[in-house]
């Protein structure tokens, strides 16, 4: 992990001291990140990654010293299993994670969409899932998916993904 100081605009004398490292690279794993997002009021900066690369099962990690350390107690298993994307939104104070979940349907190959809210802070307590994707999708790992707000609508979240629905691709 790396954080600009002064927006970058100094080329590489703009960035802070690093890299520093996020995962062991002796502990067998081949961890992935997924994504990253950082509160704008204080100093939290948020990971989501898998342990294994294009496996399943996305994990959050939290920093609350703008990345200068990552402490085990920051690491803790999402809801989701694939695709997950994150923002902050700072009129709410909140990081939102978007992912995909197992359907209650048929939990073993199909899949829907939702996303997770959490308060930024030094510790992060995820809201329960909301689902909002009404149609179940067969289940791809890594499928493409991006979370926003809509700043200009009262910071309406916003989310879209690749899918397939009987075996056809789609776009959402």
């Amino acid at each position: 992990y790396r954080r600009a100081v002064s927006y970058a605009g100094s080329g590489i004398a703009s960035w802070g001291a690093g890299p520093v490292a996020v995962t062991s690279t002796s502990d067998g794993d081949n961890s992935n990140v997924i994504d990253i997002a950082a509160s704008t009021e204080g100093d939290e900066v948020l990971l989501a990654y898998t342990v294994n690369f294009n496996e399943g099962d996305i994990w959050t990690w939290l920093s609350d010293d703008a990345g200068t350390s990552w402490p085990v107690a920051g690491a803790n298993m999402s809801d989701f299993i694939t695709a997950a994307s994150l923002a902050y939104r700072p009129t709410a104070n909140e990081f939102l994670m978007g992912g995909q979940l197992f359907t209650r349907f048929n939990p073993t190959t199909w899949s829907e969409q939702g996303y997770q809210r959490a308060t930024a802070g030094s510790s992060l307590s995820w809201s329960a899932s909301e689902v909002f994707s009404d149609v179940d999708q067969s289940l791809f790992f890594r499928m493409p998916l991006d979370l926003t707000y809509d700043r200009s609508r009262d910071d309406q979240i916003c989310m879209a993904w690749w899918g397939s629905v009987d075996g056809s691709p789609t776009g959402t």
